[in-house]
């Protein structure tokens, strides 16, 4: 039995959570498939699948070995296709996102990529919580804001311009603010927690001020609704409400004095030996990121 091919058969597995979906993509029968898992366990002198009649799950041993098979795969499928210029590739990214820029960004491009690229499977993690690549399993991730040691290979792709805007609604009801000081007397919307005092920093120019919460949301999407019910001041990416700057259901709040900006940050383990699938799903990330952001 060919080595290799009992490698593609465990990932298989592995990735579709089930004998019967591997079979139909490796073009095998069901029993031919199990017979070949069986004997790579036997070969390996480990069990490498739970099996229940409902669910497929990995052992440890089992994590492992595709593990190494993977980066065996993927150096086989570059080796066959080196000589054949634009070949498409495949395979499973696992990649965090946060949530905006997956919902606004990266999800509304992916037709575009899955159509010169079928093969590929995109395992979308979204999520505004950094999430631990290694210990996730995850291939590539995008951030914004400052990293702090991160032993990951760390690029920066983009820099995001941000904005401070309220509801119209909110503005006739506190006044839209001339100057700094006049922030005195308006009120913001906190993303996650806001300090003991309940307060949160808003940065306007140079310049952190301080202002009172009026609510607290623990996700991006929320902040924004947050914002256009007129429950305060909110401080985000410019990209993020251009839409609904352009509609005037948000406005400027001191446009001569913007927040500074903040940097897009895409992280992978390792910078050798690159599975192909990785390479393109992340220059193609930085492609539409740098596009969508400027």
């Amino acid at each position: 039995m060919d080595r290799l091919r009992e490698y593609r058969a465990l990932v298989a597995v592995m990735d579709t959570g089930g004998f019967t979906q591997a079979a139909e993509i490796l073009g095998m029968p069901r029993s031919t498939l199990s017979t070949t898992i069986a004997g790579l366990e036997d070969r390996v002198g480990a069990r490498l699948l739970h099996r229940t009649t409902r669910v497929v799950t990995a052992t440890d041993e089992g994590i492992r070995l595709a593990e190494r098979a993977r980066a065996l795969i993927d150096e086989a499928n570059s080796l066959e296709t080196m000589f054949k210029g634009g070949q498409a590739t495949s395979g499973r990214v696992r990649l965090s996102l946060p949530g905006r820029i997956a919902h606004k960004i990266v999800i509304p491009a992916l037709p575009d990529l899955i159509q010169h690229h079928p093969g590929l499977l995109l395992d979308l993690r979204i999520s505004d919580e950094f999430l631990d690549l290694v210990s996730e399993g995850l291939d590539l991730a995008l951030r914004v804001g400052e990293l702090k040691n991160s032993s990951l290979v760390c690029r920066t792709i983009a820099k995001l311009d941000f904005i401070n805007c309220a509801a119209p609604a909110y503005l006739e009801r506190y006044g839209a603010p001339k100057t700094v000081a006049d922030l005195e007397r308006h009120i913001a919307v906190a993303y996650r927690q806001p300090d003991p005092s309940g307060r949160v920093v808003l940065t306007v120019g140079d310049t952190d001020t301080s202002l009172p919460v009026s609510l607290v949301v623990d996700s991006t999407e929320g902040y924004v609704r947050a914002g256009l019910a007129g429950f305060g001041i909110i401080s985000l990416p410019r990209y993020d409400v251009a839409a609904h700057l352009k509609s005037g259901r948000l406005r400027e709040v001191l446009p001569n004095h913007p927040p500074s900006g903040s940097e897009i940050t895409i992280l992978y383990p390792s910078r050798k030996h690159l599975p192909l699938r990785l390479v393109t799903v992340r220059d193609w990330l930085i492609q539409i990121v740098t596009l969508k952001t400027a």
